[in-house]
């Protein structure tokens, strides 16, 4: 990304940038998902401001080995990691497809905040154009758990059993169970358990998983209590 940069902004960028990505690195580590994902949420607007405050580009400069952009693109992959590990959505690439109107928004900001560089070292449109990637992915992120997070239906709930159990060896430990075919058509599914749950439940075990509209109409599934009359 061919970020020009301007005069030096009289506010110690440094610190800030350090500190950011220190919080987010200790949330992580911490396991605190939501403090991650307000951190990941509103890093990117952080630059935004910046930007408008500052009237240089430097956050955002890739070249020779500045840190500046490092907060942006490790809240961009957090975000896209905690979407996809807890939106549970039936149809993802539609939400990426959704995902550009927000995602427009957070580029329009960009390029608004651009547009207030002195235009010797204003960034040349093909690189704005390149940012529209990250905020495409922002976008689609935050739709996806916005979805979820805000929902405020209850699901339909459907019979299912387990039919396998595994466990996955990383940077953690994962557990897993695979489940018989369920609801309208949603084969081979397997959900993520803690390792309570994985212990106490055996392979022909009944469980029950939901389908939820979703606030914004993309529907997510999710394991669910089988109160319910289940839906057939």
């Amino acid at each position: 990304m061919d970020m020009n940069t301007g005069g030096e902004s009289k506010l110690p960028m440094m610190p800030i940038i350090l500190a950011s990505l220190g919080l987010l690195i200790f949330f992580v580590f911490l396991g605190a998902q939501y403090a991650v994902l307000l951190g990941s949420l509103l890093t990117p607007w952080c630059y935004v401001l910046w930007i408008f405050q500052s009237g240089q580009m430097t956050v955002l400069d890739l070249r020779n080995k500045n840190p500046s952009p490092v907060p942006f693109i490790v809240s961009i992959f957090l975000l896209l990691l905690i979407a996809a590990g807890i939106g549970h959505l039936r149809h993802p690439g539609y939400a990426m497809f959704l995902g550009a109107v927000p995602g427009l928004i957070l580029w329009l900001a960009f390029y608004a905040a651009a547009s207030r560089v002195d235009v010797a070292f204003r960034p040349s449109m093909t690189a704005l154009l390149f940012l529209g990637i990250p905020c495409w992915i922002y976008g689609g992120s935050t739709l996806a758990l916005a979805n979820r997070l805000l929902e405020n239906h209850p699901p339909q709930v459907y019979p299912t059993q387990v039919t396998g159990k595994r466990v996955e060896h990383g940077k953690g430990i994962s557990y897993y169970l695979e489940l018989s075919d369920w609801g309208p058509g949603i084969h081979g599914d397997e959900i993520t358990v803690d390792q309570a749950q994985y212990a106490n439940v055996n392979v022909g075990d009944p469980l029950c998983m939901g389908i939820y509209p979703g606030r914004f109409g993309l529907q997510w599934t999710d394991q669910v209590q089988c109160t319910a009359a289940p839906s057939m």
